[in-house]
């Protein structure tokens, strides 16, 4: 159907009623999709920027946890191939893997080398549970293991 007044050929194009649901719908969807496109654009450029949400950011290593690393793999191992006997550093991993226990606590191994003891309040033991060698063991440091059947390992040292 042609405009009234519109050359031939032209033909009138549809429009949705005012009040229509489906106008208003369609034009919601297409919006929300409009302004989420826009988001990701947005993201993904000041991503590529380096640039996030709350400024400039670089992908190094963390610094504040870099410790926990340097510690375990820059100390040198003893001949043992055992973290020293004088280790104070934050591993706490034994040499099979095994997770180490806090000095303060009593499970899953009950013992006497805690830090409420004045005797071992030198040796570096504490609320914690890094490796460290409270009774001059000979071969490095050690831990009590979060394994109820070992009770006991050796600190791994990673060259």
């Amino acid at each position: 159907m042609a405009w009234p007044g519109a050359p031939a050929g032209y033909f009138k194009p549809y429009i949705l009623e005012e009040n229509s649901c489906f106008g208003c719908a369609v034009c919601c969807i297409f919006a929300c999709f409009f302004v989420i496109g826009i988001v990701v654009v947005v993201v993904l450029v000041a991503l590529s920027e380096g640039e996030g949400p709350l400024g400039e950011f670089d992908n190094s290593f963390d610094d504040q946890n870099s410790d926990h690393y340097t510690d375990f793999f820059g100390t040198d191992c003893n001949e043992h191939d055992n973290l020293p006997k004088q280790y104070r550093g934050e591993a706490a991993i034994t040499q099979t893997g095994l997770k180490c226990m806090e000095w303060n606590m009593q499970y899953p191994h009950s013992h006497g080398l805690t830090p409420e003891k004045e005797s071992y309040r030198n040796k570096g033991i504490g609320y914690h549970n890094y490796c460290r060698n409270p009774d001059d063991e000979p071969n490095g440091a050690w831990c009590y293991t979060m394994d109820p059947k070992v009770r006991w390992e050796y600190c791994a040292c990673c060259k």
